[in-house]
């Protein structure tokens, strides 16, 4: 029997080859009689059978583009063998603004609901809570790891001091007509509750 071994297929057995042995074209009356065929005669593990014949032993990488992933292996019987993404890598639809205020404005009605404030870090007890985390695990209060930050800027933008000052002010220019967000009448808004609960902190 002809078979064209090492073909570009699909993530997928070709439906004349479901309970076949391409190796020598012997027929199976299913998928677990042809995988032991394989291992006994041909010494192959099915993933070894399956890399060998339809993807000439290269292992397909994740279509994100960006981190070059190995896919793992999926033990199917007739496909699909791999997964288009790893995991959190596939596309997403990015969230248009509306979409991003909607979020914004139910995250401020839930935590005014649940704790009074528009934001976690106004719930009393919170920032020293942080604080005291920091202490215990880095003996620093006010720890920040600036080496990671100044790498990350690095691998990213090429640049350890990368500021997108730009994109900030579009942003602010769509959210509050502002450049700047600390010229805003939000921002002083915050900073007065901010200043009263540390006032009251202090008082207790």
């Amino acid at each position: 029997m002809n078979i064209e071994k090492n073909k570009s297929y699909a993530n997928v057995v070709p439906k004349e080859h479901e309970l076949l042995c391409i190796l020598d074209g012997v027929k199976f009356k299913n998928a677990h009689d042809r995988n032991w065929h394989i291992k006994r005669v041909h010494g192959l593990t099915y993933e070894e059978y399956i890399m060998q014949n339809y993807f000439n032993n290269q292992y397909p990488i994740c279509k994100c583009g960006k981190c070059n992933t190995k896919m793992k292996f999926i033990d199917s019987p007739f496909g699909i063998w791999f997964a288009d993404y790893t995991k959190n890598h596939f596309p997403r639809k990015p969230h248009t603004e509306e979409s991003k205020q909607k979020m914004k404005k139910t995250c401020v009605e839930t935590m005014l609901r649940e704790y009074g404030v528009t934001n976690s870090m106004y719930i009393p007890g919170v920032v020293q809570k942080i604080k005291d985390k920091k202490e215990l695990i880095y003996g620093d209060p006010n720890y920040n790891n600036m080496e990671k930050n100044y790498e990350t800027k690095r691998k990213n933008h090429n640049d350890p001091n990368y500021n997108n000052r730009e994109k900030a002010a579009i942003t602010n220019d769509i959210r509050y007509h502002s450049k700047t967000f600390t010229s805003t009448i939000e921002c002083k808004i915050q900073v007065k509750k901010h200043v009263m609960i540390d006032t009251v902190l202090i008082v207790q």
